[in-house]
């Protein structure tokens, strides 16, 4: 079975898989904490592998302290009305706390790259999950399939086309197998793709002019989080973040895209006056 065969199957078994999870609220909670789990796991131990020192558990319990208390407050949002205000405290807290742990623990050693990668984990892999959650709670499920879905068939588009007319890298030393192509042709391909829809889906919530401009706009920034998650690997130099998913490789080869897709996607939604 081709890679290219793989990435589709697995691709298509996380959607069904999440598509389940959002008809039962404790089920794609519980999903949501096992996937940063996860993604927390390859994350760090892509750190270890460059001798930086790793805070995983800490910034595990972190991540969970965050997702728990986001949970909580998107079903109780009169406790706390200025969610902004709370969430950049709750930020600040956490970051005050993995300061404290390395004075604490190894002193000056290694001081800023120990605290700047602990704290990354925390805006890179926890604030998508958060945001995410509260587009659960707040929107009909059409707005958390519409960038699942989307990162989907740009990832398998991107591959196809890189793989069968791609010829031209893009950025050989970050990516050497993504080409032009494969890129620009998965952008165009995709907004081709969810315009159709949207002809034939007449009551879809997004105007033509919101899925251009979406679609667009969010399958580049898809590749971008495709591009940093490359140039992570080969900074530490290791091709695949893991080999769980076959195709992909590891879970954050896999939801790369999504972890940059998702904060700008709610912002989108913010200006739009959806969420």
């Amino acid at each position: 079975m081709n890679d290219l065969i793989k990435r589709i199957i697995v691709s298509f078994l996380a959607l069904l898989i999440f598509a389940f999870s959002l008809r039962y609220t404790v089920v794609f909670i519980l999903l949501l904490f096992l996937l940063s789990f996860f993604l927390q796991r390859e994350y760090f131990l892509i750190l270890k592998k460059r001798g930086i020192k790793s805070f995983f558990k800490l910034t595990l319990m972190l991540n969970f302290f965050i997702l728990g208390i986001s949970v909580y407050f998107a079903h109780n949002p009169k406790i706390f009305s200025n969610s902004i205000f709370f969430y950049l405290l709750l930020y600040s807290l956490c970051f005050e706390i993995i300061c404290i742990y390395q004075v604490v623990k190894f002193g000056t050693e290694n001081i800023l790259e120990n605290i700047t990668t602990s704290a990354m984990a925390l805006i890179y892999i926890t604030t998508p999950a958060v945001v995410g959650y509260f587009i659960y709670v707040n929107c009909n499920l059409f707005y958390l399939m519409y960038p699942l879905v989307l990162v989907w068939i740009t990832d398998t588009m991107a591959y196809f086309l890189g793989c069968t007319f791609g010829k031209k890298k893009i950025a050989p030393l970050i990516s050497p197998n993504k080409t032009y192509i494969g890129t620009f042709g998965s952008i165009i391909i995709t907004t081709i793709i969810f315009l159709l829809i949207k002809l034939f889906w007449k009551s879809m919530p997004f105007s033509f002019f919101e899925i251009l401009l979406f679609t667009s706009l969010l399958t580049a920034v898809g590749h971008i989080g495709d591009f940093t998650e490359s140039a992570l690997k080969r900074y530490v130099g290791i091709k695949d973040s893991g080999n769980f998913l076959p195709g992909h490789g590891g879970f954050l080869d896999r939801f790369d895209s999504l972890l940059f897709v998702i904060p700008i996607y709610t912002i989108l939604l913010k200006i739009g006056g959806i969420f």
